[in-house]
């Protein structure tokens, strides 16, 4: 007896569903609530941990083009079925196999094709099936649960690791990936053929996106982002370490709650983000985000080791600003690609983000070994200035991009 076909669902629905699948594939990405131990276990130094966090995210960039810029041609609902079932395998793979860095970084890059697979895929069904204010507050609920994935990966794994053993957090996300399969598979409908159908070469290629520079700003802007975002996320747990200084945290927290708390901030600060946009214009907003949000991650890493009372007020500051641009950037590049080549732009978006994300925690391991290791406060306060440089650096390119998008109409 074969299950019934799944039932098209409402926007509402459609994105409750779709957030759910993302929070529970991003229980894979387990490795920066561990850090400390794979860091003892496996003998490494912080460069080498930055490898192994970063190669995630290099996984997702090389994966980007063929599975994303596809759903201009092809049924994505299909595409991310394929990637939530490697994303299960994947994750099993490393409880099972994961030895010592190089057998680490192997199955952390297939944990990052299948992140491509399903996040920036998932989102190309909500753009799809949604439109106007609605389709812009569900493309923030649903970048915003990127940071609830998150939080949750951190703060199951570092719980979980503490009763059954690293192995263990990793067979318990496995099981979240299953689910995530199984939301798709029963409860998102096939999508209807597009209206204007796309060759897969023609959707492969991506130079009609790349000369659209107004999208082009937004995702140079998201590279930007993601350049902060993703590094912090890495070595956040150590920090929080670091910060601590033998001291503890109030309420009794350990780093990796408190690491699960700062996370989750992302959520009210992407969709507040949004809500800003839609008040006051996207480009001021992402201008202010990202301007405030550089100084005050500068500010977090200068308070680290001082008193809590300011430390900890900066730090949940920086977890809504850290992500609070997120929502915006990504909706401004859907706003603005071109008609049937929205996977194509998508694709970019995603391409130049986790292309930047990628190499962001390698250079911040390399920066605290450089700057004397994870136990010396100048270390910490030269890694965040790299970060701050680098998001300071997003409205500056949206601005050089909408001067030439300008020049461009006006031609």
């Amino acid at each position: 007896m074969t299950p019934p076909p799944p039932r098209s669902a409402s926007p509402l629905r459609l994105t409750v569903l779709l957030c759910a699948a993302e929070v529970m594939v991003m229980l894979g990405n387990a490795f920066p609530a561990l850090l400390p131990q794979f860091q003892a276990d496996w003998q490494l130094n912080n460069g080498e941990l930055g490898w192994l966090s970063g190669m995630y995210y290099v996984g997702y960039v090389l994966a980007t083009l063929p599975l994303v810029a596809l759903t201009d041609a092809r049924d994505p609902r299909r595409i991310y079925l394929a990637a939530a079932l490697l994303a299960a395998l994947s994750t099993l793979g490393f409880a099972l196999l994961a030895q010592g860095f190089w057998s680490a970084m192997l199955l952390r890059l297939l944990g990052g094709v299948s992140l491509a697979g399903t996040y920036m895929v998932g989102l190309r069904i909500i753009t799809d099936r949604t439109e106007g204010r609605t389709q812009s507050r569900a493309i923030a609920f649903y970048t915003s649960h990127f940071a609830i994935g998150n939080a949750a990966s951190v703060w199951i794994a570092g719980t979980a690791a503490r009763w059954i053993g690293w192995q263990g957090a990793y067979h318990l996300a496995a099981i979240g990936a299953a689910v995530a399969l199984l939301i798709m598979l029963f409860g998102i409908a096939p999508s209807a053929k597009p209206e204007t159908p796309v060759h897969w070469r023609q959707a492969l290629d991506l130079r009609p996106a790349l000369r659209n520079h107004r999208a082009l700003g937004y995702n140079l802007a998201y590279a930007c982002h993601g350049w902060e975002l993703f590094a912090f996320r890495s070595f956040l747990v150590s920090f929080l370490i670091f910060a601590a200084q033998g001291r503890g945290y109030p309420l009794g927290l350990s780093a990796v709650d408190l690491a699960g708390f700062i996370l989750l901030l992302g959520l009210p600060g992407s969709v507040s983000g949004n809500e800003l946009v839609l008040r006051f214009g996207r480009e001021r907003v992402i201008a202010g985000v990202m301007f405030g949000s550089a100084l005050v991650g500068l500010a977090v890493a200068v308070s680290a080791g001082g008193s809590l009372w300011l430390f900890l007020p900066l730090l949940v500051c920086y977890g809504m600003t850290v992500a609070g641009e997120s929502a915006a950037v990504t909706g401004g590049a859907v706003t603005a690609a071109a008609q049937g080549r929205r996977g194509a732009t998508l694709a970019v978006h995603s391409i130049l983000g986790f292309a930047v994300a990628a190499p962001a925690p390698v250079a911040f391991g390399y920066l605290l070994d450089l700057g004397g290791g994870e136990s010396v406060h100048s270390a910490w306060i030269l890694a965040f200035a790299a970060l701050s440089l680098g998001v300071a650096l997003g409205p500056i390119l949206l601005f050089i991009m909408f001067r030439r998008a300008a020049r461009q109409a006006s031609s």
